[in-house]
């Protein structure tokens, strides 16, 4: 019988954990936007995530002292960004996880190594309960082990122009067919 009462318990635990908290992963209908969180770009300008609504957003969470990961996600949406025909129709978003090194000057520097076109392409850093917030919102998960220093989620977001997640790119280097189709599917209805 407690065998029995123990499973059950276990069951009710896994099926109720976070069940209706702020902390769960939020997907589907929900929308990256609905934050009312305040963000700093590279011009160090302060402005919310819903200044995005009404076009097609690509968005990858990184840090800029990443040594190789984050550039090649990087390289990754520029690939995709070539393949893209309405390119005026398509931003891409840089969001960092590192609040603590990742400043205006930091990521602006950023964007001109990787030849970045910043009127297409925005940088963002905030506080880091809001990046953990979007970081849930869009599936990533990431631990800082010392400002600088983190072990991350590879993943590139597409965002149709209400701010909802319509697909992902998981790893480097991966098949952006997927995306492709989807983001011209879009486009196509815009």
């Amino acid at each position: 019988m407690f065998k029995k009462l123990g499973s059950i318990i276990l069951v009710c635990a896994v099926l109720f954990t976070n069940c209706g908290t702020e902390e769960e992963v939020i997907r589907g209908e929900a929308s990256v936007y609905d934050s009312t969180s305040k963000w700093q770009n590279q011009d160090g300008e302060e402005v919310s995530l819903d200044i995005f609504k009404g076009k097609t957003q690509v968005i990858a969470m990184m840090f800029t002292s990443c040594p190789m990961v984050c550039p090649r996600m990087v390289a990754d949406m520029v690939v995709l960004d070539e393949k893209i025909e309405q390119k005026d129709k398509v931003n891409y978003i840089l969001l960092s996880m590192d609040d603590e090194l990742d400043t205006p000057e930091v990521l602006k520097e950023f964007a001109a190594h990787h030849e970045l076109d910043l009127s297409r392409w925005t940088l963002l850093y905030g506080e880091p309960k809001n990046i953990r917030k979007v970081a849930k919102r869009l599936g990533v998960e990431y631990t800082k082990y010392k400002p600088g220093s983190f072990s991350h989620s590879n993943l590139i977001t597409v965002l149709d122009k209400n701010g909802v997640v319509v697909s992902q790119i998981e790893g480097l280097e991966s098949d952006q067919t997927e995306a492709l189709a989807i983001i011209n599917k879009i486009l196509e209805k815009e």
